[in-house]
């Protein structure tokens, strides 16, 4: 009977001893350092744009083109941005691609995916790494009766500057893509 009375006793002091007293006054964060956990913790991911987008356009100019245009997402597409303060916090821009068929009086002329790579030779690969595809919309007072224009823009998250690019898709099929510079004249 004394055994059992010493072995349950020995048992208690044993749970009532492991309360965490020792915890009592280190702070949350003390305590998530000691268990490495901290870092998990304190960072935020965001996604820019949260959830999938995708933008329809369909298009028939006075000229005779009809464009089809298709805007989404590329969920495993996106470029990364940490911005460092209490917490640590990353954003995540999902990149865009588009689908493009353009038709001349009823008959496909140009299908293309509009995508960055299509890109590369007007700027380095490590621009195209860090660069995010933000629009593609038709410039309806550049597209004369032989051709029609697109333009693009592509966004630095980290510097925070755009890159556009005009796309040209003329009427037997040929297409151009020049970059564009919009500077601002003072008066």
């Amino acid at each position: 009977m004394k055994n059992i009375v010493l072995f349950f006793s020995i048992i208690c002091l044993t749970i009532f001893g492991c309360d965490g007293r020792y915890h009592r006054h280190n702070s949350n964060v003390e305590v998530l350092k000691t268990n490495h956990l901290y870092e998990a913790f304190s960072k935020q991911l965001e996604f820019l744009p949260e959830g999938p987008v995708e933008i329809k356009t369909d298009t028939i100019l006075s000229n005779g083109f009809e464009l089809h245009l298709k805007y989404t997402t590329l969920d495993k597409e996106y470029q990364k941005m940490v911005l460092k303060s209490k917490a640590t916090k990353e954003l995540h821009f999902k990149n865009f691609g588009s689908e493009l068929i353009c038709k001349k009086s009823g008959k496909v002329i140009f299908e293309q995916r509009i995508e960055k790579s299509l890109f590369s030779a007007f700027e380095t690969p490590e621009f195209w790494d860090k660069a995010i595809m933000q629009f593609v919309w038709i410039d309806y007072e550049a597209s004369l009766n032989e051709k029609v224009s697109l333009n693009t823009s592509f966004y630095l998250p980290e510097s925070n500057s755009y890159k556009d690019f005009t796309i040209e898709i003329h009427s037997d099929g040929r297409w151009y893509i020049k970059p564009n510079s919009f500077v601002s004249k003072l008066i």
